[in-house]
């Protein structure tokens, strides 16, 4: 497509191909999206082929995209994965929960003056450092 014009009349074709209900062509990124009016393989198909011919009748190549997006493949693969990540999000909120708890003592706790101040303030460092960036 050289122009949004182009686009306007890919999107009129296709709206006027039967069992479609709605198309959308997007210029810049050089994608056209179509609703259809019915389910159905067969008749899916035929629309598809139709919108296809279409589209090569204005002179512009027409491929076919899976409807999916990004995130319903990544839902898939996490549903995937099984039950192992709930067993490991428990161990990291247990791993979260003593480091912090550590790190609250030692700043305003009862270890407060159970190791020398300098120490005391790398070993926090130390702790929170391994919070911040092993657990976000």
């Amino acid at each position: 497509m050289s122009c949004a014009s182009c686009a306007k009349k890919i999107e009129k074709k296709l709206q006027a191909i039967e069992g479609i209900k709605k198309a959308t062509v997007n210029f810049a990124i050089e994608e056209a999206r179509i609703e259809l009016n019915e389910s159905g393989s067969q008749r899916v198909n035929s629309v598809i082929k139709s919108a296809e011919s279409t589209i090569a009748t204005l002179g512009y190549l027409a491929k076919v995209k899976d409807g999916r997006s990004k995130t319903q493949y990544n839902k898939m693969a996490k549903d995937a994965e099984g039950d192992e990540t709930g067993a490991i999000s428990l161990i990291k909120l247990i791993m979260i929960g003593l480091l912090a708890l550590t790190v609250f003592s030692l700043e305003m706790g009862p270890l407060m003056h159970l190791v020398l101040a300098p120490l005391n303030w790398y070993l926090q460092f130390l702790l929170s450092s391994i919070l911040f960036f092993f657990f976000g």
